[in-house]
């Protein structure tokens, strides 16, 4: 099974990150809708498509406003859209209101609930798991009989450290660094995660591989901000980076 980085950033695209977006080609599973989700042409035609909102936020849900484009022109079927009550109630109300982008697409509209089991194609579920951000927000624990991932974006770390059961040893951790050293409070005030934390984390976890992602566009380089990728013992580290592919079965 792939993931494919589409966007790999925070807050507003940069020169070289649109913002999250994370592809599963296989199992034709979305993980947020951010300005990447443009490249989702890349893996089209498809019938079925399952969209994992985290949370409401633009950076998060403006690709959603692609998706018409690509129905439109026959590429894509049937979508089902998975997000809280009051992210899914957001959407309808504000951005595909008539003052924003006045034509929805074709969606199926699926609430959710923190600690729901949520199944998906190819044998796999998904457990939504609360998070610490502002505004409702979830985290996902994805598992196939091959592979498991956990998708924590827009959070503090103590919003991760309550699933360490559940993330010890998985496949693939997918787990924001939004700020560098040294901004702590205002990472916990924003609902975010800093360097060390979340190096932290990986080291109490074990994940098989860490991605960092929902990256800063401010970020000019992981260097630059702290982290040298290769002087990191354990577990490897990736830095997201746009159309990224990682093999992770």
């Amino acid at each position: 099974m792939r993931l494919v980085v589409l966007g790999s950033g925070g807050y507003h695209p940069s020169e070289t990150r649109h913002t999250a977006c994370y592809f599963l080609p296989e199992p034709g599973v979305l993980l947020d809708c951010g300005t990447g989700a443009f490249r989702l042409e890349g893996f089209l035609p498809r019938e079925r498509l399952s969209v994992l909102l985290s949370h409401g936020h633009l950076d998060h849900v403006v690709g959603l406003t692609y998706l018409l484009g690509f129905q439109a022109r026959g590429l894509l079927g049937r979508v089902e859209l998975y997000a809280l009550p009051e992210v899914l109630d957001g959407i309808r109300q504000h951005l595909f209101s008539e003052v924003l982008f006045p034509v929805l697409p074709e969606l199926v509209w699926k609430d959710i609930r923190i600690g729901e089991d949520l199944s998906l194609p190819e044998g796999g579920k998904a457990v939504v798991l609360p998070v610490q951000h502002r505004g409702p927000t979830v985290g996902y624990l994805l598992q196939w009989p091959t592979a498991t991932v956990a998708y924590l974006t827009d959070t503090t770390v103590a919003g991760s450290r309550q699933h360490i059961a559940s993330l010890e040893g998985i496949d693939l951790l997918m787990h924001e660094w939004y700020f560098p050293d040294g901004y702590e409070t205002m990472a916990q005030e924003t609902g975010h995660t800093c360097l060390s934390q979340v190096l932290q984390l990986g080291r109490e976890v074990q994940p098989k591989r860490l991605l960092l992602i929902h990256l800063n566009p401010l970020m000019n380089s992981a260097k630059s901000w702290g982290l040298d990728e290769e002087t990191v013992a354990e577990p490897p580290i990736i830095v997201a980076k746009d159309l990224l592919e990682l093999q992770i079965d």
